[in-house]
């Protein structure tokens, strides 16, 4: 540790250049210096002042004094650069801070994030740092950072420093990344004033979480989660409308399509498509084989999938020929809506409807399997159904439909005129034979003398 001579101009460019980037305007100690260095992280308290040099030009003073500035700064930018006292007001001005996003392989994990340092974040093997620039909007989705990888990225993260990033336009920030399923820290877009088409196209998205409460009030939302067909809200299920443009449903709680943590009342259960066109539904998370395995994922029993949304994905809905519902799935659910299920899907068998209790809704469940010529509902509790319209709309090769002796519906709450619709070939076990008069619910039951439907007794 060496004396010498300081001026008091340098002390004070270093004061003014702190007091810049932090936004005070209190006067600092040179002794106080690198800790006011070390907290700065890009935010301003106010407005700046700019002292002058007091009357007295110089003083002494322990060169350690600049040594620990120094540090400092080079904490703050992350350079290995020597710096003389009379270049450290620039270096502190130069400070600046910018969001970045850290992707981590291990998982498909995108974290976009604002540092609390001036200099890049640090990042392990596995990883990949890409910076963002706030002032710049993409023009389109192929201008995005991460581009390289966002086929790759299966959770977004937003972190809770983004908040203070500045950033206010995230258009098209994660469109198109077909592999993502979860986006965690949606309020964090708080300060986010436009977000059209930032997460459409992403047709595996199912989660899209907020840590508090969230309704923002952001002035272009349009097509924020356009297409996102998996898209379900956390508190009742409600599925994404898909055909609206500056969305109504971007908030948490009933209605809404985010998720508040903690306030998550939905069930899960997943798909398995394999070469030749089998799909197996099932409660496990992870498939019994993987041999031909083309497509997974995962679907809400409860939500009530309409507005063009699916509980498959679309491979497994263009190329399935055989539907095996699992044993599994028996017991495991307070209530299920099969709504879309399998409309216009190529099926020709599907086994294990036994298995789907506590069943509401059959809305389109069948609607346009137009290769099904049997179906066995035997086992399958009819109970508690409601909503039967368009069930087995337009199966044209359906004949049969067999259910227990004991099939009966709800005496009242059922609603479906449209059930039968276009079944040309369908025939009850009595001999009922499809007419265009006989299309509506009342005909979802067994056919017996006096009692005409198109189910068959088994």
């Amino acid at each position: 540790m060496t004396i010498g001579t300081a001026t008091t101009a340098v002390l004070t460019d270093i004061a003014n250049a702190i007091r810049q980037q932090n936004g005070t305007s209190a006067p600092i100690s040179p002794l106080d210096m690198p800790a006011a260095i070390r907290a700065l992280d890009g935010r301003k308290e106010g407005e700046p002042a700019t002292l002058e040099p007091p009357e007295i030009e110089s003083g002494h003073m322990s060169s350690a004094v600049f040594d620990k500035i120094a540090d400092a700064i080079r904490e703050q930018n992350g350079l290995d650069v020597e710096y003389r006292p009379d270049e450290m007001a620039d270096a502190i001005l130069a400070l600046t801070w910018r969001p970045w996003a850290i992707y981590t392989e291990q998982g498909g994990i995108l974290e976009i994030l604002y540092p609390e340092k001036a200099q890049q974040p640090l990042v392990n093997d596995g990883q990949q740092v890409f910076e963002i620039d706030p002032n710049t909007p993409l023009v389109r989705d192929t201008d995005q950072p991460w581009v390289s990888v966002r086929n790759n990225v299966k959770k977004v993260i937003i972190d809770r420093r983004f908040r203070d990033s500045g950033v206010t336009n995230t258009a098209q920030w994660c469109a198109y990344m077909s592999a993502l399923e979860e986006v965690h820290g949606i309020d964090n877009l708080i300060n986010v004033k436009l977000t059209n088409l930032m997460f459409g196209y992403c047709m595996k998205l199912d989660s899209v979480y907020a840590d508090e409460e969230f309704h923002p009030t952001f002035e272009n939302a349009y097509n924020m989660f356009y297409e996102c067909y998996a898209l379900v809200g956390g508190s009742d299920c409600v599925v994404n409308k898909v055909s609206l443009g500056q969305s109504t449903q971007l908030y948490t709680g009933e209605g809404g399509i985010f998720t508040l943590v903690g306030h998550d009342r939905r069930q899960w259960a997943y798909f398995y498509g394999y070469e030749g066109g089998q799909l197996v539904v099932s409660s496990r998370e992870e498939p019994e084989q993987t041999e031909g395995l083309t497509e997974r994922g995962r679907f809400c029993v409860q939500a009530d999938y309409r507005y063009e949304s699916q509980a498959f994905g679309r491979m497994a809905r263009l190329d399935t020929t055989e539907v095996i519902i699992k044993d599994d799935m028996a017991g495991k659910f307070a209530l299920m809506n099969l709504n879309l299920w399998f409309k216009d899907m190529p099926i020709t068998s599907i086994t294990g409807m036994r298995y789907l209790e506590n069943v509401h809704n059959l809305y389109q469940c069948f609607s346009g399997c137009g290769a099904l010529t049997e179906l066995d509902l035997t086992g399958f509790d009819p109970k508690r159904l409601e909503d039967v319209d368009r069930a087995f709309y337009s199966c044209k090769l359906l004949k049969t439909i067999y259910a227990d002796e004991s099939w009966k519906l709800p005496a009242a709450g059922v609603s479906g005129s449209s059930c039968f619709y276009g079944c040309s070939a369908l025939v009850g076990g009595n001999g009922t034979a499809f007419s265009a008069s006989r299309v509506s619910y009342s005909y979802l039951r067994i056919d017996r003398d006096g009692e005409p439907g198109f189910l068959t007794a088994k």
